[in-house]
């Protein structure tokens, strides 16, 4: 299958670049690299909201069950695990 494709100048002027300095042996090459790129990206931000979905699905069902959880204490929770994990990285860079 052949496809025209019309490029603003500035992706034009990109395309021609990564063919020029050899990362690929043509304009095609580069469009499909491009295109594979957004088509991954696509699927992971499906897999991420059916993920998204059913988490709140799932927090929806607890929530209906009675399985709730106390704001303030969650909030502290949050709050202390975010704190570690910064001390952790700090830790690291020392």
């Amino acid at each position: 299958m052949s496809l025209n494709v019309s490029l603003t100048p500035e992706l034009e002027e990109y395309v021609a670049s990564k063919v020029d300095g050899g990362t690929y042996k043509s304009a095609s090459e580069v469009v499909r690299d491009g295109l594979r790129l957004l088509q991954a990206a696509d699927e992971s931000k499906a897999e991420w909201a059916a993920g998204a979905r059913a988490r709140i699905e799932h927090g929806w069902q607890e929530a209906q069950n009675g399985q709730l959880v106390d704001g303030p204490a969650a909030m502290e929770r949050i709050k202390s695990r975010m704190e570690a994990t910064l001390k952790g990285r700090s830790k690291k860079r020392a």
